[in-house]
């Protein structure tokens, strides 16, 4: 009597089915299985496809052999399942990196945080892919597809201020930012005195991609304010120096 074998079948509808398989994959890479390896890719990419087509379908696993966990109900959770709602087309753990967006750069979110958030995840989903390049290297058209994932993230982070919080900030709208950048006397000087681009209003529509460049640009500049001050400490020694000359010599 022959001895039957056990087996243990991973639906597509699983959840965790993609990274069960990642896991098995991993270990055919260890072992140096690079055939095996990439047959189990293919696998999950077809699991990750189909998932992507039936997301109503896909749910954490409920074979008989395995206890169906109870979700458990946390600020992480409450994050995650108003991305998954507001971004229906995203992988999960691609939502959970921009759950991580939401409760850390929030409401300042911006284009370049998204594809950086996004290129993490496509680096490990398709490496090769065409678009996993700094965000300043994209086309202007392709940037523009993190657009709605930027706003749903900062929706998301919007939500997460306590009722108790001050709603009502002395935003700067479009017109005041201008006009404040002029009154210090260009965009160097109003960078200088420290505007940013939190100081726009977020809920004015015409403010998002005013918001963005100014954001870019205080990045930018920061390397350089800090040369501009160490410069200037070094003009300070010099004039110093030539002052203790001047007064030894009378």
């Amino acid at each position: 009597m022959t001895d039957p074998m056990p087996t243990f079948t991973i639906l597509g509808k699983d959840e965790l089915a993609v990274d069960a398989i990642d896991a098995y994959m991993g270990l055919c890479q260890a072992r140096g299985l690079d055939e095996q390896a990439a047959e189990v890719w293919k696998a999950r990419e077809e699991v990750l496809a189909w998932q992507g087509r039936n997301q109503d379908a896909t749910k954490l696993p409920d074979h008989k052999h395995v206890p169906v966990p109870k979700p458990a109900d946390t600020y992480i959770s409450r994050v995650t399942d108003q991305l998954a709602a507001a971004l229906p087309d995203c992988d999960a753990d691609l939502i959970r990196l921009y759950a991580l967006l939401a409760l850390t750069t929030g409401e300042a979110t911006t284009l370049e945080h998204v594809h950086d958030a996004w290129g993490l995840w496509r680096a490990t989903t398709r490496p090769d892919h065409p678009s996993i390049v700094p965000f300043d290297e994209l086309k202007p058209e392709v940037q523009e597809l993190d657009r709605a994932y930027t706003e749903a993230i900062r929706q998301v982070a919007a939500s997460l201020r306590p009722p108790t919080e001050e709603r009502d900030r002395d935003y700067l709208s479009v017109d005041a930012f201008a006009g404040k950048v002029e009154w210090e006397g260009g965009i160097v000087d109003a960078l200088d005195y420290g505007l940013k681009h939190t100081d726009l209003d977020p809920n004015q529509p015409d403010s998002a991609k005013l918001r963005e460049a100014w954001a870019r640009l205080e990045r930018l500049y920061e390397p350089v304010r800090e040369q501009k001050d160490i410069v200037a400490d070094l003009l300070d020694e010099i004039a110093a120096a030539d002052e203790d000359d001047e007064r030894g010599r009378k």
